[in-house]
């Protein structure tokens, strides 16, 4: 049995991305700053890689990077799987 529950619903989540690239184009508006959208793996990657998308569609696409902290997690002894590097 799944202990997972789900939070949003499909349409919820375009929204809330939306609703987030929105602000995100606020915050930036008439600024000379460039900025890049950074996903640490494992669902954050997905997550940026969407606002990049959705922040795109206005004519400005952001960089965009990914961060693996999987050797820097504070339970690294812990876990039965480790990262192969």
């Amino acid at each position: 049995m799944s202990s997972y529950s789900q939070l949003f619903n499909a349409g919820e989540l375009k929204q809330g991305i939306s609703l987030l690239a929105q602000q995100i184009r606020d915050h930036f508006a008439g600024s000379d700053h460039d900025f890049a959208l950074v996903g640490i793996h494992q669902m954050g990657v997905p997550l940026a890689k969407l606002l990049c998308d959705e922040l795109a569609k206005s004519g400005s696409r952001p960089d965009f990077g990914q961060l693996d902290i999987s050797m820097y997690r504070d339970d690294i002894g812990t876990r039965n799987l480790l990262p192969v590097i």
